[in-house]
């Protein structure tokens, strides 16, 4: 009778094993795979970026250091500009719910922007409309998809691998926001630079998620809130007239918590 238990728990911690197994390899599978889809995208629509490490007379475009406005790449004649170029024509010929790109330098954030008739579908979805459990970037689906609304909002996941959205939690320090003040959004109309004027942790349906706003003092007293959460310092303060881009992730600091990082979207060349 003992020895009928010892081999049913063998048996039952032997299928446990294997289980957790499986579900490991199926995750990391699926890591890999979302990686290499984006890694090809962005390989397949950044058509140029501006090189900051070329020999200086071949440069066109030149990096601002930190600190100084905050860092952001300009032209000779002093325009600021993107440090990369989207080949839109063909990303929309692709898959027409692209919006827009969203980078930020020395992170894994280079990704294409889309929007749909909710917020689910991209939820676990890439560009190409295969499953993953990445998903893409998306903008929610009640604003304006040329972001003049009061506050645009942005949705990734935060994932374990680093992909995604998962370094907007490193906002919480100070000394990563000093390295990465600005972002930058590229539209086929319009590119901007989002300069970050505040991070923090939220609930999901929280007071963050306003995306319109009845007043410009209801707004100055939302942008004065997130200021007041901020993790970290910035080296910018919004005003009621900025239009403003907000990115949201899971954080786990308690059931259904969100770190938001918000910045200033200021039209660029």
């Amino acid at each position: 009778m003992k020895r009928a238990i010892r081999w049913i728990l063998l048996i039952f911690f032997l299928g446990v094993f294997c289980f957790a197994g499986y579900k490991l390899v199926s995750t990391l599978y699926e890591y890999k795979k979302a990686e290499n889809f984006y890694e090809e995208t962005a390989g397949a629509y950044v058509v140029a970026e501006a090189r900051s490490d070329a020999p200086e007379e071949a440069q066109e475009v030149r990096k601002v250091q930190p600190g100084d406005s905050p860092a952001a790449y300009v032209r000779d004649d002093g325009e600021e500009v993107a440090p990369i170029t989207i080949d839109f024509d063909s990303l929309l010929a692709d898959n027409g719910d692209v919006i827009g790109w969203l980078y930020c330098e020395d992170t894994p954030v280079n990704y294409p922007v889309v929007q749909s008739g909710d917020n689910e579908f991209y939820l676990h979805r890439m560009l190409d409309g295969s499953y993953s459990t990445s998903g893409s970037i998306f903008l929610d689906y009640q604003c304006s998809p040329d972001f003049t609304y009061d506050n645009s909002i942005l949705y990734g996941h935060n994932m374990r691998n680093g992909s995604m959205f998962h370094t907007l939690v490193e906002y919480n320090d100070q000394e990563y926001y000093d390295a990465h003040p600005v972002l930058y959004l590229l539209t086929p109309d319009q590119n901007y630079a989002v300069k970050l004027f505040a991070g923090f942790v939220t609930d999901s349906d929280g007071w963050a998620y306003v995306l319109q706003f009845g007043s410009e003092a209801e707004k100055a007293e939302y942008l004065a809130r997130a200021v007041s959460e901020s993790t970290f310092e910035a080296l910018v303060a919004p005003s009621a007239s900025d239009h403003i881009l907000t990115l949201s992730t899971c954080s786990y600091e308690y059931n259904d918590a969100r770190y938001v990082v918000m910045g200033i979207l200021t039209p660029i060349s």
